[in-house]
């Protein structure tokens, strides 16, 4: 990239200390930068957006889970008290 942009200084005659060409040179790697890093932020919030609806509906499950087991409880020390009147 550097030295596609030295031909490019060279091409069109900047002198490298001229505020033009220092201008066009920020302007290039910003280009260059947002190019390269747009597809990656997409996927970065893809993946966000994936891992928070897996992560939710993790809550939900676990939630259901622990409704059903705290349920159970007290049918569990029921049976328990019964069987230890069986001989």
């Amino acid at each position: 990239m550097a030295a596609s942009m030295v031909r490019t200084v060279r091409r069109q005659n900047l002198n490298p200390d001229s505020p033009k060409h220092w201008i066009s040179m920020t302007t290039k790697l910003i280009a260059a930068i947002d190019n390269k890093l747009d597809p990656l932020a997409k996927t970065v919030l893809s993946h966000t957006t994936e891992l928070k609806r897996a992560n939710d509906r993790l809550d939900e499950a676990e939630a259901r889970m622990l409704q059903f087991e705290n349920a159970n409880e007290p049918q569990a020390s029921r049976i328990e008290s019964l069987l230890d009147h069986i001989d």
